[in-house]
């Protein structure tokens, strides 16, 4: 971990060193961009009420991901957990006490893991730090759930040139499948807001009800993992595959090649 810190600072020094004179004019600029009124272009209130929302929707999910039963057992906490958090545990643990990667798969024998191992392995140093493992995934995970709405809502903003579509295909995509509010606005009538602390039932996904269509968030981001990876990059990279092409600057084609570069490949069994 002190290796990766230390290579990333000096492959970021450059850059340091060219805006260390303007960060205080930048800080500045931040204050006032906060304070503009929310109609006006330049004003930052439209992400911030974003955030507002989708943070801590973000860290009451993942804090549910693990839950210690009274036997000392893990259960899951949703429904994300349960798609695809057998096989990270193990990957990720295999890493961690230095195993062979990728490990023996009946049901892949032969192909590559390279869909998957991207997560675990950040999963894996974290848990290097003394955090277990079932909670250096949620930790990871998070650190880019709470990413990805910024990222999402930046790119839509030079896609669109728009700050209200922007906002609107965040939160669209963010609650797809997620009509089950309505219920959870009948249960804090009848519980009260306790109800917001401890769900009596699912609503992203709640099949009595008729909800057939999961969240996005928690069947792709957070249960396929390598979304929150794959798809803030691969947003980044086509705007700036799109800046490049209208600004015509060879230095911005290259930096979308480099993130589509770093993208997580499919295995060779799901293609």
């Amino acid at each position: 971990m002190a290796l990766a810190l230390f290579a990333a600072v000096a492959c970021s020094l450059p850059g340091w060193s060219r805006a260390a004179s303007s960060l205080r004019d930048d800080m500045r600029d931040l204050t006032r961009r906060i304070r503009l009124p929310w109609r006006d272009g330049e004003s930052l209130q439209p992400l911030l009420a974003l955030l507002a929302l989708a943070w801590p929707l973000t860290v009451r999910i993942l804090s549910l991901a693990w839950v210690t039963t009274p036997d000392g057992g893990l259960d899951a906490g949703h429904r994300a957990t349960w798609g695809r958090r057998c096989r990270p545990p193990r990957i990720a643990g295999i890493t961690a006490i230095g195993g062979t990667v990728p490990p023996g798969s009946p049901i892949a024998a032969g192909q590559p893991a390279r869909y998957h191992l991207l997560a675990d392995v950040f999963g894996a140093q974290v848990s290097l730090l003394g955090v277990s493992l079932p909670s250096a995934l949620a930790v990871t995970s998070g650190f880019l759930a709470l990413a990805f709405p910024v990222i999402a809502y930046a790119c839509g903003v030079r896609l669109t040139a728009s700050r209200g579509a922007a906002l609107l295909g965040v939160v669209i995509f963010g609650v797809g499948g997620g009509l089950g509010f309505v219920s959870l606005i009948g249960d804090i009538g009848e519980h009260g807001w306790s109800a917001l602390v401890h769900l009596p039932r699912s609503y992203a996904w709640d099949p009595d009800a008729g909800l057939w269509m999961d969240s996005p968030v928690l069947a792709y981001l957070y249960a396929q993992r390598n979304g929150l990876l794959g798809l803030p990059l691969g947003l980044a990279a086509l705007t700036l595959v799109l800046e490049a092409r209208r600004a015509r600057s060879a230095r911005a084609l290259t930096a979308a090649g480099i993130l589509v570069g770093l993208l997580p490949s499919p295995t060779g069994s799901r293609t």
